[in-house]
């Protein structure tokens, strides 16, 4: 179960067609960041290739 103790302020983007988050600030100094989605919980991963990599 991931630290719910680090408090960051993410910002969202817009722009006119949709809203975005930049990775970097979701991940931080992070190379994974587990993400929760109907009570399961996915790691969203940075690989070495700097590609996003999101399992089950």
């Amino acid at each position: 179960m991931p630290d719910s103790s680090d408090s960051r302020n993410i910002t969202v983007y817009a722009n006119k067609q949709t809203a975005f988050i930049a990775s970097r600030e979701l991940l931080g100094e992070q190379q994974c960041l587990p993400i929760e989605h109907n009570s399961e919980f996915y790691p969203l991963r940075l690989t070495r290739n700097n590609k996003l990599i999101l399992t089950k």
